[in-house]
């Protein structure tokens, strides 16, 4: 099934592009001499010296620049989570290769040492694979590995309060990346789906021209105004869409504009495993997500 990224994502890279040709925001070489970035790739050490980094909100996104031109870039939050891990080259020698979308933090790891919110610096470990095919595990892949220290530049959202929020089986749980499913033809249902580095998903199912804001419940039938949870199958290499048995949605917001529409509200449920029937419930939802129009 076709999969983009969503529209949140979208709007936060084309912040940061803002963000990166503005004066007080250009890619630096350490001139505080308190930064760093390391980079290595397949085992080559890579000479970083320049660096640009920007938040929005709960959302940071960083990229190193190595002399010769091969750079390393990465999307998360400020709850650790990783949303995106890519590499790319201006001389074609290295292929974009970029984390696998499924249960990150079961192939990269990804450690948030510190936000230091005063001096607006992030530092960050990371080890792990990146692939040529976001979504295929047996793609070609290279290992990086590294760490960084850098100064961010605050950037202000197009769309404030993007994001999914929840307790998933009372762990705390936020998005960190996602994409968009269905939603191509008039009258078809599309799916929000909210991930992050765990091995959870968070599918938010609307109608473009159907849903209405107000209390919606929700069971096992496929219907729009409902939510789904997908769990990642290590061994199986699938993300395994469990059975939704009963949940409630509550619309508070569906504003509709020339190209987005922007669509928040709560949500609460309970999904089972299609085979085991083990258990999982999702409480304390919320969401703020905007989506491409067709």
């Amino acid at each position: 099934m076709k999969k983009l990224k969503h529209a949140a994502l979208v709007l936060f890279l084309s912040a940061f592009a803002v963000s990166c040709s503005s004066d007080d925001s250009n890619p630096v070489n350490n001139p505080s001499g308190e930064e760093f970035f390391e980079y290595t790739i397949d085992g080559e050490e890579q000479n970083v010296t320049t660096w640009i980094a920007a938040r929005s909100e709960s959302s940071f996104e960083v990229q190193g620049t190595a002399a010769n031109g091969r750079v390393i870039h990465f999307t998360f939050n400020q709850w650790g989570n990783l949303g995106d891990a890519s590499t790319m080259a201006n001389d074609f020698e290295i292929p974009w290769r970029t984390s696998y979308h499924y249960f990150k933090s079961n192939y990269f790891t990804f450690e948030l040492v510190a936000i230091d919110e005063a001096n607006k610096t992030v530092e960050v470990n990371f080890s792990g694979k990146v692939f040529d095919e976001e979504y295929d595990i047996t793609s070609a892949f290279s290992t990086v590995e590294g760490s960084f220290k850098v100064a961010y530049t605050q950037v202000t959202p197009q769309i404030s309060g993007l994001g999914v929020s929840a307790t998933v089986n009372g762990a705390e749980w936020h998005d960190s990346d996602g994409d968009q499913e269905g939603g191509f033809f008039s009258g078809e249902n599309l799916t929000l789906n909210a991930s992050n580095d765990t091995k959870y998903t968070i599918g938010i199912v609307t109608n473009h021209q159907d849903t209405t804001t107000g209390a919606h419940t929700f069971g096992t039938a496929d219907s729009p105004n409902k939510m789904k949870l997908f769990v990642y199958d290590t061994q199986e290499n699938v993300d395994v869409e469990y059975i939704t048995t009963t949940g409630t949605m509550n619309i508070t917001e569906k504003t509709v504009g020339s190209q987005l529409t922007i669509i928040s509200g709560t949500f609460s449920f309970t999904a089972e495993h299609p085979e085991t029937g083990a258990t999982i419930i999702v409480q304390n939802g919320t969401f703020k997500q905007a989506y491409i129009n067709y």
